[in-house]
């Protein structure tokens, strides 16, 4: 039961660091984007230019603001995911310390440790 409390507590733990992670970067790509940049608007029209050519050029601008904001999203996910696994590998790092102490304590009572499951 303690197993999977345990579980059921660190991925709720996770979801929730990935979800703030995840907003976190999102906000910060997206204030660097500045509409009036040549950079930007260079980008947006040769992304609405290949939609245009490949779809209906109606909805071009739209499909291509559409995809900056999914690539947006997408690398906001990936920063997220980074920051989660650097997190949970300090944490793991700051349990072993905890570990080889309980080692000690088990090996000193002379009983043999069984393992549980």
């Amino acid at each position: 039961m303690a197993r999977n409390l345990g579980g059921s507590f660190g991925v709720s733990l996770a979801n929730t660091e990935l979800l703030q992670r995840s907003q976190f970067h999102q906000a910060r790509l997206t204030e660097n984007i500045v509409l009036s940049s040549p950079v930007y608007q260079s980008i947006v029209k040769h992304i609405t230019d290949f939609f245009a050519q490949t779809g209906s050029p109606a909805n071009a601008a739209g499909r291509a603001m559409g995809y900056i904001g999914h690539l947006i999203e997408s690398q906001a996910a990936i920063l997220a995911y980074i920051d989660i696994f650097y997190t949970w590998a300090i944490f793991a790092a700051c349990l072993i310390p905890v570990v080889l102490l309980l080692i000690r304590r088990v090996g000193r009572g002379g009983a043999e440790a069984t393992a549980m499951h």
